[in-house]
């Protein structure tokens, strides 16, 4: 699958994709953004593993949240818009995660409406009236090519990355180095957040961190990607944290069905 083919499909793993971009914790109310805070991390005593090890527990945060995303690609899809914008839901609870991006077109109307829950995914299009049902691979969404493979970069799977053995940070002025197999990330050495992740072919760079709760790390906003198959952006605003998000958000029921589908059949359409 090339970036001129199967429109849908570039679309629905795009949604899929924007699961991960989740680092956020959770209250009850919107809190005010405010500047990134400085972390204090003693880069003298760290190691590439307690680093890594650090990461991959503040990653796992309890994260509800509804945000607004724009998406900007270059070279866009064949017969799609080279951006688009949408709102997206997400609750956590402990094992349990529920997804729904509601993506529209540049004069408002809806594009596509998707809801994955409990390893099953729903996909409504209106212009078709049609919802296409199916379970959740993870596996085969991990092999796909094309656009998977430009927005998987989207996202930091911190268990996925390995140290380059033999290794140590490479402390700079004003940013520090983690070696990894294949590829390095970069912190800013004041405030500690993850600046670039680079990794064959592909380069991913993250900015604008807002603070939008107490006691829980800044969030990321504007994510942008470089690789082989072309340039993207995903930008977040008014992201609004929650303590509990009700099972309404994720009810796709009040729309006019005409045809339900395998969501397998999307892509082919």
């Amino acid at each position: 699958m090339t970036l001129n083919q199967r429109p849908f499909s570039f679309l629905l793993l795009i949604a899929l994709s924007l699961l991960l971009l989740i680092t956020a914790g959770c209250k009850t109310r919107r809190f005010p953004t405010e500047q990134a805070p400085e972390l204090h991390i003693n880069w003298a005593r760290e190691t590439p593993e307690s680093l890594l090890k650090s990461m991959r527990h503040r990653a796992q945060g309890l994260a509800t949240f509804t945000a607004y995303f724009q998406i900007n690609m270059d070279p866009p899809p064949a017969k799609m818009p080279s951006s688009f914008s949408g709102i997206i839901y997400l609750s956590k609870d402990g094992e349990n995660t529920r997804l729904r991006i509601k993506a529209f077109h540049l004069f408002g109307a809806t594009l596509f409406d998707m809801v994955a829950q409990e390893g099953v995914t729903k996909v409504y299009i209106p212009s078709k009236q049609t919802l296409y049902v199916g379970k959740t691979d993870k596996k085969q969404q991990e092999a796909a090519q094309g656009p998977q493979e430009i927005f998987s970069s989207l996202m930091i799977n911190f268990n996925d990355l390995k140290i380059l053995p033999g290794s140590s940070l490479i402390i700079g002025k004003d940013t520090v180095k983690l070696p990894l197999i294949d590829g390095e990330m970069r912190f800013d050495k004041k405030t500690g957040h993850i600046l670039s992740l680079i990794e064959p072919d592909k380069k991913t760079i993250y900015s604008d961190y807002q603070k939008l709760a107490p006691n829980y790390p800044a969030m990321p906003t504007d994510i942008q990607l470089t690789s082989s198959l072309g340039k993207a952006r995903c930008r977040l605003k008014e992201i609004t944290i929650y303590q509990t998000m009700g099972q309404e958000n994720f009810d796709l029921s009040s729309y006019q069905v005409k045809k339900i589908k395998a969501l397998s059949e999307a892509g082919k359409e």
